[in-house]
């Protein structure tokens, strides 16, 4: 196994809302939500449903998930709620020296002892705007961040050239 993987998962299908209403709304279509700012939760497998601040969710549809294109065919208007569009750059970091990757794109420590388990951080990565979580996929720890699209080759660029120095490999 590669000391260092970075998979683009920008093709993964997002929606976002906020608003003092969103947490109803989600709820009331099934969505689960992080109880807590700067959190989040996976539904069933299927659905990566972050907290972003206290009214503002960012839902991620994983493998077979459809839970996004289930929200956005609600066209109703609801008081309180804002549809926001995404065309996040997403990309997952995996491997035995993708702390160091981390350690040289971001000032935060982003080890298990200062992110915890379903928390995530909103920060600079190689400049950029990024919110970063670490969760456990088939009993590996990996790292996913979240970028702007608009800077997603220049993120894409940064990650392959270190992940390549530490001698790892770009998917």
């Amino acid at each position: 196994m590669p000391i260092l993987r970075v998979i683009d998962l920008s093709a993964h299908e997002r929606y976002g809302v906020k608003g003092p209403q969103a947490a109803k709304w989600l709820a009331s279509h099934g969505v689960a939500t992080p109880k807590n700012a700067n959190a989040w939760v996976l539904n069933k497998g299927k659905t990566l449903v972050m907290r972003l601040g206290t009214s503002e969710f960012l839902i991620e549809d994983q493998t077979d998930g459809k839970t996004c294109e289930k929200l956005a065919s609600d066209t109703k208007r609801v008081v309180g709620v804002y549809k926001v569009p995404h065309a996040d750059a997403s990309y997952l970091l995996a491997g035995s020296e993708v702390l160091n990757m981390l350690s040289e794109l971001c000032s935060l420590d982003l080890g298990e002892s200062a992110l915890a388990e379903n928390e995530l951080v909103m920060t600079q990565l190689a400049g950029i705007s990024a919110t970063i979580l670490r969760q456990r996929m088939d009993k590996e720890t990996v790292y996913r961040v979240w970028c702007d699209g608009t800077y997603g080759v220049y993120m894409q660029h940064v990650l392959r050239n270190i992940a390549v120095e530490l001698g790892g490999s770009v998917a």
